[in-house]
């Protein structure tokens, strides 16, 4: 048998190998996506997954899925994560963009990218003040629902961005509002990195340009410093 023959042969089966596979994939992507108008029913056995696997109290108004470019995005509405008078945690948009090929090819669910639209975080600095009733140096501050939500953000996501938000820090002696424009926020085990806008009480001569670089694992470890860049709006 000649070398042009056997060479021919074995194209021939891989065209037909590699046919075969582009339509396993085009039905499997197909099938997928007749799956996505069934995904809202699994609202209540993903609230019971997060609060489970976290110990938290999350609330989803709710889930919905959809096709957007090459790979399926999750999206989850009117989130509640924590509200109560020290501290509140709320979400109006989570879009989870998840990455098809990987997660196919690793047989777990991979993303790409974690957007928070409309997150409104609110908190009192008391939850953070050391335990009048314990007499050691240095006592740890407790532990709360807070941190328990926050420790998702800083342990269990490795990067997320965050849009259209603002955080309210009520002290004694005022309330500061921080509007997010956009931050992105990136997790290396215990290092915490951000970078975005931020407008400080409304005021566009507060507009801050805003660099983050922290370690700690928990929000009571984490140093109150970060480096910031002023810019004014004209």
């Amino acid at each position: 048998m000649s070398i042009i023959s056997t060479s021919n042969r074995w194209l021939n089966r891989l065209y037909k190998a590699t046919a075969i596979l582009l339509v396993l994939l085009a039905v499997l992507i197909s099938a997928f996506r007749l799956c996505l108008p069934y995904v809202p029913h699994y609202k209540d056995d993903l609230e019971h997954y997060i609060n489970s696997e976290y110990q938290t109290n999350i609330n989803i108004g709710s889930l919905a899925m959809i096709w957007q470019g090459d790979g399926p995005t999750l999206l989850l509405s009117q989130i509640t994560a924590l509200d109560n008078e020290q501290a509140s945690f709320e979400i109006d948009e989570l879009a989870l963009q998840i990455d098809f090929w990987r997660s196919a090819q690793k047989r777990k669910l991979i993303y790409s990218n974690l957007i928070l639209s409309g997150t409104e975080v609110y908190f009192d600095q008391g939850l953070f003040q050391p335990d009048d009733s314990s007499s050691l140096p240095n006592t740890a501050v407790k532990t709360t629902d807070f941190d328990k939500v926050a420790n998702i953000f800083l342990n269990h996501i490795s990067r997320f961005s965050l849009r259209d938000s603002q955080v309210i820090v009520q002290d004694e002696q005022s309330t500061r509002n921080f509007h997010i424009n956009q931050l992105n926020w990136v997790n290396s085990d215990n290092r915490h990195q951000a970078q975005g806008t931020v407008v400080v009480d409304g005021l566009s001569s507060n507009n801050l340009q805003v660099k983050v670089d922290l370690k700690g694992d928990t929000m009571s470890s984490l140093p109150d410093n970060f480096t910031y860049k002023r810019t004014i709006l004209i």
